[in-house]
């Protein structure tokens, strides 16, 4: 099913993606300097690094465009399982520059374990030739 799928249709669920995983990012991302990077620098520079190793590695653009979408919609599972979490500590730290603040393991782990299944539904539907 997957492989029947052709460039210009992957180039445009990986447009979608994009825009999802930048639009997920600018809601989960704490205010700052660094949402602006993750919002908007670090898509536009996937959109140009992408068909580039495509090319110089001889890759299918087909087979580089669903791993790039499977990456990005792992990114905003993981930060979007996280991001509460992360919040939270970066502002206990900022109360507390003295001590060290972490992110429970139980959360690290349930993360771990979504990114694991997420990884293996997307090697399940892989587009064979």
């Amino acid at each position: 099913m997957l492989s029947d799928l052709t460039a210009t249709t992957w180039w445009t669920i990986a447009g979608v993606v994009t825009v999802a995983c930048a639009a997920g990012m600018y809601v989960l991302y704490p205010a700052g300097k660094l949402r602006w990077f993750m919002v908007v620098v670090m898509p536009l520079l996937a959109m140009v690094l992408v068909p580039g190793y495509a090319a110089l590695g001889d890759y299918s653009v087909e087979d580089t465009l669903y791993l790039y979408c499977v990456c990005l919609v792992l990114i905003l599972i993981l930060f979007g399982l996280l991001a509460k979490k992360f919040v939270a500590a970066t502002a206990e730290q900022l109360k507390h520059p003295e001590r060290r603040v972490q992110v429970s393991r139980a959360s690290l782990y349930g993360a771990a374990g979504a990114g694991m299944v997420w990884l293996a539904v997307a090697v399940c539907f892989w587009p064979s030739a």
